[in-house]
């Protein structure tokens, strides 16, 4: 209702799709567009930027994802028209041919912070291939060998974190398709069976997540906390079904449950494994 009054959007067009860090704060893909909220989910300058360019911008861009890199500049992965488009910061100026994307039926994404998206091919008739999508660059394919990667994010330099499900490994790859390096977390036993969400703080800790649990890792791959349960007006537990972002800020993150269609946002507190404060969004 909050977001209804602030964008004059219709309700079909607000439901929350996915969310991503973004140096002005998070960056939210709704049904009908995108909005980006400032870091403690407030409506900034920015936010009025957004609005008024999609306001005045013709073509329906109903996107399937959003992304943003370092300097504020917009990518979309549009659901119509099958393009990666790039936005400019100041919402001035949108790649009007844009990208096609290659990849058809099942597959992974996830935004590059230094610009683009990363799409893994998950279809069953084709071999495991990352392509990378970037503004002023032909795009390529590169093979995975061997790989069953269930989550996939950027970290702040713009190299691809794959985590494989079948060698409980985080590997490395550059926007070159060359492995550079690779994680083997430390998951608690009984914890984290099948990883489905990643995301990546700018020091290089990071938080796995699964259905009804998170837990966060240092540098190392150590473990520093995990959360199944938080008070927030009762209590409650961590969906089944859920996006998550790390702050790139600080050591917030954010979650949007996708069943309830609500964005949460938590912060660390020192006290224990289990300690976070809860903020919702002002959707």
């Amino acid at each position: 209702d909050k977001l209804s009054r602030l964008t004059g959007w219709k309700q079909d067009k607000l439901s929350p799709l996915d969310l991503t860090p973004s140096s002005r704060g998070v960056l939210i893909t709704l049904e009908g567009g995108f909005l980006t909220l400032g870091n403690s989910l407030e409506a900034t300058y920015n936010t009025i930027v957004d609005l008024f360019y999609q306001k005045n911008y013709s073509m329906s861009l109903h996107p399937l994802a959003a992304s943003s890199d370092l300097l504020g500049n917009t990518m979309l992965l549009s659901r119509n028209t099958e393009y990666v488009y790039f936005i400019k910061a100041d919402r001035t100026k949108t790649s009007a041919a844009g990208l096609k994307l290659k990849e058809k039926g099942s597959f992974l994404y996830a935004g590059l912070s230094t610009g683009g998206f990363a799409v893994l091919d998950e279809s069953a008739n084709s071999s495991k291939t990352v392509s990378f999508y970037m503004p002023g660059k032909s795009t390529n394919k590169y093979p995975l060998n061997s790989a069953f990667i269930s989550a996939m994010a950027s970290d702040y330099g713009g190299n691809l974190w794959l985590y494989d499900s079948i060698e409980k490994r985080i590997r490395i790859i550059s926007t070159e398709g060359m492995e550079i390096g690779s994680l083997k977390p430390i998951i608690p036993s009984g914890l984290l069976l099948f990883p489905q969400v990643l995301s990546v703080y700018p020091d290089g800790s990071f938080i796995l997540g699964g259905s009804g649990i998170l837990v966060k890792f240092d540098t190392a791959g150590i473990p520093i906390w995990k959360l199944r349960n938080y008070s927030f007006k009762g209590f409650r537990s961590i969906p089944a079904f859920y996006k998550l972002a790390c702050s790139g800020q600080d050591t917030s993150f954010f979650i949007l449950d996708m069943q309830s269609q609500r964005i949460l946002k938590f912060q660390e507190t020192p006290q224990t494994e289990n300690s976070c404060l809860l903020y919702t969004s002002p959707s």
